[in-house]
């Protein structure tokens, strides 16, 4: 399931950081989530954590002792964000991810990312992290899956650094925004 291949590039990489005196941070999931996992309900998928948690301690068994820093998923509160400054999960939904298109928006993109899965053209798909799900799954799914892969990677190397990262943005508009952006945007991911 999982290629030898790519881990040794990556441990080449790794190689390389520590022979220049780089401290690496390692980032297992950014953005990118593979087929099979989208043909098995991706980001909302209830075995989604488990199969996370499992990955992540694939590659520490593998790369662990080259890895002082690991964040287990890039900008995890994206979806909160971007709901936040388009007004709702519906309204950002309309809009597909940068580089989709610009074209006018329905839910075709996602019809056409379903087939290009080799699912039906109505599945409902939930690529990481986009804002169209509409469930509240996807936030306990994501945070189901850092606390697994957290402790999986702490069982292998407990001295390693664990942690996710969140995006962030520039408020201008006052107190409100930024109370607003504090409680959808990172207070339930702060205390994960």
């Amino acid at each position: 399931m999982f290629s030898p291949a790519v881990i040794g590039h990556y441990r080449d990489m790794l190689d390389a950081c520590h022979e220049y005196g780089l401290t690496p941070m390692v980032t297992l999931h950014h953005f990118t989530s593979p087929r099979w996992l989208m043909k098995l309900g991706g980001w909302t998928a209830a075995e989604t954590p488990e199969r996370f948690a499992r990955y992540a301690a694939y590659v520490m068994q593998e790369l662990g002792d080259l890895i002082p820093y690991v964040c287990t998923l890039n900008e995890v509160n994206l979806p909160d964000l971007l709901a936040l400054i388009m007004g709702a999960r519906e309204s950002a939904a309309s809009h597909a991810p940068v580089g989709v298109s610009d074209e006018v928006q329905t839910s075709s993109w996602l019809k056409r990312a379903a087939l290009a899965f080799g699912l039906e053209e109505n599945t409902e798909i939930h690529p990481f992290p986009y804002t169209f799900v509409k469930r509240g799954d996807f936030v306990e799914t994501a945070l189901a899956a850092h606390r697994m892969a957290r402790a999986a990677i702490k069982r292998i190397h407990p001295k390693t650094n664990v942690g996710f990262s969140l995006a962030l943005h520039e408020l201008k508009n006052g107190e409100r925004q930024r109370s607003l952006s504090r409680q959808h945007c990172a207070g339930k991911w702060v205390l994960a």
